[in-house]
């Protein structure tokens, strides 16, 4: 697994289109990596959210949705994508992002530099399904220091979600 602050190997995914994402790439962009999951209810209440900082983000920075969940066939993905506004959706088959970034859980948020080090690794805020309006923006601070040239303070935060299916088929 790879701690914040190390850069990452060059981690390829493809989304539902077929179409390969580098998610390590150094080239200037701040990716935020989203972990969702087509039937999380914790992911439906962080997605509008999301869709907000995205809006005010600059154009370096990339908002990368990834499928973890082994049980979740391409169909529902494609499906869940379309009806939330999920673009690009890209599948992490075998594991391989959630082995390498430390994903837990659905929803969980990385932050990757544009040097292509982990800079975040965490809940997107501190909302829950008991207060749905968070009162720490832990995801967006982190983008705002890295892209200021600074490191999140935190740089790790516990996730609140749904567990990441893994090994099933």
């Amino acid at each position: 697994m790879v701690a914040v602050g190390e850069r990452l190997p060059d981690l390829e995914l493809s989304d539902l289109h077929g179409a390969p994402h580098l998610l390590a790439a150094a080239d200037g962009r701040v990716k935020v990596i989203i972990l969702w999951s087509a039937e999380c209810p914790a992911v439906r209440l962080v997605e509008p959210r999301l869709a907000a900082l995205q809006r005010g983000w600059p154009a370096v920075v990339s908002l990368l949705f990834v499928a973890p969940n082994a049980n979740e066939p391409r169909e529902v993905l494609r499906n869940a994508a379309r009806a939330h506004s999920i673009e690009p959706l890209l599948v992490d088959e075998g594991g391989q992002v959630v082995d390498r970034l430390g994903g837990t859980t659905t929803p969980q948020a990385m932050v990757i530099d544009g040097e292509g080090c982990l800079r975040y690794r965490g809940a997107v805020d501190d909302g829950t399904m008991r207060r749905s309006e968070p009162t720490r923006h832990f995801l967006a601070d982190a983008v705002t220091a890295v892209l200021a040239g600074g490191s999140p303070e935190p740089a790790e935060t516990p996730t609140y979600g749904c567990v990441i299916a893994r090994g099933i088929s």
